[in-house]
Parts: C-alpha cells; sequence; structure tokens
C-alpha cells in the first residue's frame, strides 16, 4: 500500500501533467536557467522533447516506486544522455527548473511535495548518471 505522502505525490504528478501550461512553463524555465542549456536542445525537434517530458516523469515515478522494467528504460535515458554529454550540472538545473514549474503549476504544492518530487527525480538522475 502507498503511503499517505507517496499518494500525495502522485496527485501532484497528475495535476501538473494534466495543467496546459505545465510543458510550456517548464522548457521556458528550464532554457532561461542557464545560457548553456539551449545549445543541448539545437538539433531537437521541441514538439516532440515536450512530448516525451510528461512519458519521462512518469518513469522516473515508477523507478521510485519499484516498478519492473523501469530501470531499462531509465538506463536506456542515461545512455542516451551520455552520448550527449550532459554535465551533471544540467541535472540540477533541470530539476531546480521542474520544481519551480511544478510549484507555479499545482494549487496544492507544499514544501512536503517539494522535498518528495525532489526525491523522486534524483533517485532517478542518480541511476541515469551512473548507467552512463
Amino acid at each position: 500500500m502507498e503511503s499517505e505522502a507517496l499518494q500525495g505525490f502522485h496527485a501532484s504528478l497528475d495535476r501538473v501533467l494534466a495543467n496546459p501550461d505545465f510543458i510550456e512553463l517548464f522548457y521556458r524555465n528550464f532554457f532561461e536557467a542557464h545560457p548553456d542549456v539551449a545549445e543541448y536542445f539545437t538539433h531537437t525537434d521541441m514538439r516532440k522533447q515536450k512530448r516525451k517530458l510528461g512519458a519521462s516523469l512518469t518513469i522516473l515515478t515508477e523507478l521510485h516506486d519499484g516498478n519492473p522494467g523501469s530501470e531499462l528504460y531509465v538506463d536506456y535515458l542515461g545512455r542516451l544522455h551520455a552520448g550527449y554529454r550532459i554535465p551533471s550540472r544540467m541535472y540540477d538545473l533541470w530539476l531546480d527548473a521542474l520544481i519551480a514549474s511544478i510549484s507555479a503549476c499545482d494549487e496544492a504544492f507544499t514544501p512536503e511535495l517539494e522535498a518528495l518530487w525532489r526525491e523522486v527525480m534524483s533517485h532517478g538522475i542518480a541511476r541515469m548518471q551512473a548507467g552512463s
């Protein structure tokens, strides 16, 4: 059975993914976080990239929840990002932009939810970086 805190996290994930402004706001925040960020997306189809964000958040959540198979996809993402030579600091910028976007798009956002988001996403980021 899921803890009440984890249920709250999942509800937050559902709210932000249902918010039509969330993904645009996230990429705006991420690109504004540092001048180098946009360079990594120079040849990226941003329409496709934006669709992938929701799936990535979901799979990182599934990894944290221990769902079978999620580790394989997260390991794949780690290898993919390593191929692009994504520096470690970019993951920190990504997470901070994510938290800022969630804070703006989830009316029930609290410091406790922020801590959960950071825990869940950091778990997946660490796995990605270890597998690269």
